[in-house]
């Protein structure tokens, strides 16, 4: 009869509602994860860049720290190559004293 279809209906009625309550909780605790997500990726990306900048400035760092260290390797020999004239004739002198017969 009429009275059970309407009972029927307004039943249909309120589990709709309810699985339009639990699927719209649903969605929305789906779309504060996405942003979540989105948020981490956004700080990965981020650090993933800064990453990036500090390996370039290492590189940086490394090239300059090794011109540094071939320059204090050349001012060495010079320093050496120096030391090696001002003693030359000393040691030219010794050589021929040292050769002499006493």
């Amino acid at each position: 009869d009429l009275n059970s279809q309407l009972q029927d209906s307004c039943k249909q009625l309120k589990e709709f509602e309810t699985w339009k309550a639990i699927l719209l909780k649903e969605k929305a605790r789906i779309q504060a994860e996405k942003l979540q997500v989105e948020d981490r990726c956004g700080a990965l990306v981020s650090g993933i860049a800064a990453l990036e900048e500090s390996l370039e400035q290492g590189k940086k760092d490394e090239q300059r720290i090794r011109t540094k260290l071939c320059e204090a390797e050349q001012e060495k020999i010079r320093a050496l190559e120096d030391l090696n004239k001002q003693f030359q004739p000393n040691f030219a002198s010794l050589d021929s004293f040292m050769q002499t017969d006493l």
